[in-house]
C-alpha cells in the first residue's frame, strides 16, 4: 500500500514539473511577442515624430531644395539642413533620430514624399507646399 502511495506521489510531482514547463514556455513566449509589439510600438512613434517635425520645420520655409538626398531650407532667420550621417539624422548638427537605415526625399510636382526606414519598418509622409 504503501508503494502505491509513493508511486501516485512520484507521478503526481511528475505531471506537475510537466504542466509547470508547459506553462513557463508558453510565458516566456508571450513575453517575447510583448517586448517585440513594444518595439515596434517605439520605433514607429519615433519614426511619426521625426516626420511631424521636420514637416513643422518646413512649415515656415521660404525656400527648399534637395542636394544629395539632404534636405535644405531657409526660414525667417537662417538656413538649415537635414542631413543623414552614420545612421542618424540631423537637423543643423542636432540629432532627430538614431538608428535609422535610410531618409529619402522625393519631389511629387511642388510637393515632397519623406521616407524614413529604420531596421523594421518605413513610413512616409507628403508634405504640401501651399501658396508656393
Amino acid at each position: 500500500m504503501r508503494a502505491f502511495a509513493l508511486l501516485e506521489f512520484v507521478f503526481g510531482i511528475v505531471v506537475l514539473g510537466l504542466v509547470s514547463i508547459t506553462c513557463a514556455k508558453m510565458l516566456l513566449h508571450l513575453k517575447q511577442k510583448e517586448l517585440f509589439a513594444q518595439n515596434t510600438s517605439i520605433q514607429t512613434i519615433s519614426l511619426q515624430n521625426t516626420l511631424l517635425q521636420i514637416s513643422h520645420f518646413l512649415e515656415n520655409a521660404k525656400t527648399i531644395s534637395i542636394k544629395d538626398n539632404a534636405l535644405y531650407f531657409t526660414d525667417d532667420t537662417s538656413n538649415h539642413s537635414i542631413t543623414l550621417k552614420n545612421q542618424t539624422l540631423f537637423l543643423d548638427d542636432i540629432m532627430l533620430l538614431d538608428s535609422l537605415k535610410s531618409f529619402e526625399i522625393t519631389p511629387i510636382k511642388d510637393d515632397l514624399l519623406i521616407t524614413l526606414c529604420a531596421k523594421s519598418l518605413c513610413l512616409q509622409k507628403v508634405f504640401l507646399r501651399y501658396g508656393d
